[in-house]
């Protein structure tokens, strides 16, 4: 059973994705380090999962963070000597802190989100412009049919056209965003 662990271990080990702390010196030396490590001493063992997490938050502190300064020794001396006593690293702002998938998908969500804001934005010029060519072909007498005249009996004379145009308008573009803007969008 001890051979097939390690053969296991092994496997899981050669996934580790350590490049984002290359440029700190951190490579594949360090992860056969950790893995003897755990084969003298299997109850210090972390699990592959484990040290894919600690490698990332590890970058995600020296990139958003600046820890640098924060270690008496090379980040790389301190995350290997950690993850060697069986000791995972965490970030140092979890609260911060994403996994490259969850950062990436962040980034896709706000790619996403303003793709769709200018697709509304178009959309919303587009009604606009089909609303005015729509209203400019409606007569006056047409416009007027979306209210009822004695609707503004009790106003006086002076304003009854004007605020019945008003409320026209109003009532004309409802009617094109519910009833006309649905087909022309289609097309």
């Amino acid at each position: 059973t001890t051979n097939n662990n390690t053969t296991t271990m092994n496997l899981s080990f050669k996934e580790i994705d350590y490049s984002s702390l290359k440029k700190i010196g951190f490579n594949q030396a360090h992860i056969i380090q950790i893995f003897r490590e755990y084969e003298k001493k299997p109850e210090l063992t972390l699990s592959a999962e484990i040290i894919q997490d600690s490698i990332n938050a590890l970058a995600f502190d020296l990139k958003h963070n600046n820890i640098t300064n924060d270690f008496k020794n090379s980040p790389t001396v301190v995350l290997t000597a950690l993850l060697k006593k069986g000791m995972p690293y965490s970030s140092k702002t979890p609260e911060r802190y994403l996994s490259p998938k969850d950062a990436a998908m962040n980034t896709y969500l706000a790619v996403k989100k303003k793709q769709q804001e200018q697709h509304l934005k178009i959309e919303g010029k587009m009604r606009e412009l089909e609303y005015k060519d729509w209203l400019s072909n409606l007569s006056e007498i047409a416009l007027l049919k979306f209210t009822f005249e004695s609707d503004f009996a009790d106003l006086p004379k002076k304003i009854r056209k004007t605020m019945r145009k008003r409320k026209a308008l109003e009532c004309a573009k409802k009617y094109f965003n519910a009833e006309i803007w649905p087909d022309k969008e289609k097309n």
